[in-house]
């Protein structure tokens, strides 16, 4: 074959490989970032309320009602300490500050409702008050110990674990839908309070949970370990995921929401 005739071969394969159309790339859609938020905040309480059950020990459990910043906020952080008659509640949130066109939050409040314990073993007969965030609640215990007096917010307190019994996850109606962590735990000896509740989306369809007590010392405390339980409230708004789990100081519960 001529050498004349190998170039008009190799010209025309040219020009028929350039008329054909690239081949197409399938590029994957680029997520949307995280939520970028700042510091801790305190969330707006609206409501507080007390409920004196019956038995032995006395349960005792705040109810607060109140709105968390924007959409994709939680209540992350909780401390509950005792200074004389009276509760304090802190609760925090870490505020997104981002923007609905940078990571699809929408500012607007989102209410929440939260159970919080108290722990009244051993306190006097009296009157008490709750003060969570600025709203205020007053409730009697028509029974009580009259050896001991209630303590001040200065008395000398450390931090200790908590173990945790159970984990049910409680999901009611509603739009947007509530959906609550019921933990379950015993507190060390009867001097202690439940402290802290820190709560943090690990990533993916994971909540964790971390509880710390609040013990007094150099106290004449029981050591049996005091039965109690926490209702945490979980915001699921923006997330996709059907199946979430919440991992409770290494007690684990995994839950499903319903189809809508």
């Amino acid at each position: 074959m001529k050498l004349g005739s190998l170039f008009f071969i190799a010209l025309t394969l040219t020009l028929i490989l350039g008329a054909c159309p690239p081949l197409a790339t399938s590029t994957p859609p680029t997520p949307p970032p995280p939520p970028v938020f700042g510091e801790y905040q305190p969330v707006q309480v609206d409501q507080v309320e007390v409920e004196v059950g019956v038995g032995s020990p006395i349960p005792v459990h705040v109810i607060v009602r109140g709105n968390l910043p924007d959409l994709c906020s939680q209540v992350e952080y909780t401390e509950i300490k005792q200074d004389g008659s009276n509760f304090i509640i802190k609760l925090s949130a870490t505020p997104d500050l981002g923007s609905p066109m940078v990571d699809g939050c929408i500012n607007d409040p989102l209410p929440f409702r939260m159970s919080i314990p108290l722990n009244v073993i051993g306190l006097p007969a009296g009157d008490y008050s709750v003060e969570a965030n600025g709203s205020r609640a007053d409730f009697s215990l028509e029974t009580g110990s009259s050896a001991s007096s209630p303590p001040r917010d200065n008395s000398a307190l450390h931090k200790e674990d908590i173990q945790v019994a159970s984990v049910d996850i409680e999901v009611g109606e509603g739009s947007p839908v509530p959906v609550h962590a019921i933990v379950g735990f015993n507190l060390p000896n009867s001097c202690a309070q439940l402290g802290e509740i820190r709560l943090l989306r690990g990533g993916g369809a994971t909540f964790l949970v971390r509880l710390d007590s609040y013990v007094m010392e150099g106290e004449d405390c029981l050591t049996d370990s005091i039965p109690s339980r926490v209702a945490i409230p979980l915001n699921l708004l923006n997330l996709s995921e059907r199946s979430y789990e919440v991992n409770a100081n290494g007690f684990i519960a995994a839950f499903e929401l319903p189809a809508p």
